[in-house]
């Protein structure tokens, strides 16, 4: 059976525990695993991808997630990933911006993981 890990919160600015958490799914025979960079990072670097993608055998996806509380907001930033390669989550508090995400198919994930929604 192949493994996956959804969602692995990473720092991008701090590459010696990115390796340590790839090492220690690798260790637990996870196969793929993504990755979502923390500090508000909304697009990830080729340089980067290649070199943390190259650290490993394991496969590594990238997901990139929008907390937004404003359809103005949503709009204005959804217009950057006509052509995302990467996973793309949407996390809001507001109704109208849920519903826009879901319909939207640039958004990949509509996540309702905030306490507050939950």
């Amino acid at each position: 059976m192949t493994y996956f890990e959804s969602r692995i919160p990473v720092n991008i600015n701090d590459f010696t525990e990115i390796k340590k958490k790839i090492e220690i799914c690798e260790n637990l025979g996870i196969k793929n695993i993504i990755l979502e960079p923390m500090n508000g990072i909304e697009i990830i670097r080729s340089g980067f991808r290649k070199r943390v993608q190259n650290e490993s055998k394991v496969k590594i996806f990238f997901r990139i997630n929008l907390r937004i509380n404003k359809i103005e907001v949503f709009k204005a930033k959804i217009k950057k990933y006509s052509n995302f390669t990467d996973i793309l989550s949407v996390e809001s508090l507001n109704r109208e911006v849920q519903l826009q995400s879901a319909k939207d198919s640039r958004v990949d994930i509509v996540s309702f993981s905030d306490p507050e929604i939950i």
